[in-house]
């Protein structure tokens, strides 16, 4: 005889159950059985039990589906879909301060496509050195850092790569954990990193975040930086709704009218541009990051020879004590600027 109250079925129960049904109708089963095992079993659970467990001539012992209604796994999904998001490491939003008075920089880097046989690598480590050597400078990964085709993804794209995905990987981390990890303020993924997810459910961009202890904001999303008293809301994904080749801000203006942005930055694409203008009463940057990908076969196939990716990667100075803008095409006449402003020169 159990020593506790109990209302689970054990297949000790269950057999005594079937013993006593041989001569008890089951309202008095269902007394006996309390009564013997301590439990709380109502006539209606013994008779669910009972009716499950005896089929003809066949008697089931330890028979699991117990015709649970869909009610109770309503409620089970519903606590295990509470648990389950605790452990999501993605988010759409991030709030953050820096510490400090001086004005910052914030450079926008995405698109390496590392494992590329047209991808400028040996410039790529040269921007990276810099930035993670460079005081008072940031950055935001916009995606797509490794090439990372794979033969159902595209497989075309498998020949233009020098290195296997496997190996780009490697590279990838290295980049992150050696350069930008102790400056960068969000990470997104981009389609070429997706591809990965969809095919194995492995997502790699998660796995760098957890290295450098970075947000990671999914396709994108909202960074509100708080810089001495300024709060900057900065609205950055690797792509969105509206690309157009005739018109390079249709994404960014639409993004924009969703989020009423400070700055819009986007990537994708793998062209450099930068708009500083006022819309609806307010100034805002959009950006359209580079990439490091010159060129490759999809690429000649559509523009032919005039096809090559900008590789300078564009950044923006923040400052704390007004709200103020500056935006630069390329991040080394940006940092040259920063330099100054952060010495205190007049310029």
């Amino acid at each position: 005889m159990a020593n506790q109250h109990t209302s689970e079925w054990t297949n000790e129960i269950v057999q005594r159950m079937m013993e006593l049904a041989k001569e008890h109708q089951l309202p008095e089963v269902t007394e006996l059985l309390n009564t013997e095992f301590n439990t709380t079993f109502t006539y209606t659970a013994v008779r669910t039990k009972y009716t499950r467990s005896k089929k003809k001539n066949i008697t089931f012992i330890d028979r699991k589906n117990i015709g649970n209604t869909i009610e109770d796994y309503i409620q089970h999904l519903i606590k295990h879909q509470e648990e389950r998001q605790k452990f999501d490491d993605r988010q759409t939003s991030i709030t953050l301060d820096i510490d400090g008075d001086k004005p910052i920089g914030i450079v926008f880097t995405g698109d390496w496509h590392v494992g590329g046989l047209y991808t400028a690598h040996k410039e790529m480590l040269e921007d990276f050195k810099v930035i993670s050597e460079t005081d008072g400078l940031y950055n935001i990964a916009m995606g797509d850092y490794a090439d990372n085709y794979n033969s159902n993804s595209h497989k075309g794209g498998m020949f233009e790569q020098i290195e296997n995905p496997d190996k780009q990987k490697d590279l990838v981390q290295y980049l992150f954990t050696e350069f930008l990890g102790n400056s960068n303020l969000a990470i997104i993924r981009g389609n070429h990193d997706y591809w990965e997810t969809k095919e194995t459910s492995e997502d790699f961009v998660k796995r760098v975040a957890r290295l450098i202890d970075s947000p990671y904001l999914w396709y994108g999303g909202e960074i509100n930086l708080r810089l001495g008293s300024q709060v900057y809301k900065i609205i950055a994904r690797h792509t969105f709704q509206g690309n157009s080749a005739l018109n390079t801000t249709n994404s960014q203006r639409r993004l924009f009218d969703e989020t009423q942005g400070d700055v819009v930055a986007l990537g994708h694409l793998h062209y450099n541009e930068i708009h500083s203008k006022t819309k609806a009463g307010k100034d805002t940057v959009w950006i359209r990051t580079g990439t490091y990908k010159r060129t490759d076969d999809y690429t000649q196939w559509v523009v032919g020879g005039s096809g090559r990716g900008d590789i300078r990667q564009p950044m923006i100075i923040l400052f704390p004590d007004k709200k103020e803008i500056l935006d630069f095409r390329d991040m080394y006449r940006g940092i040259e600027y920063l330099k100054m402003l952060r010495q205190g020169v007049t310029v």
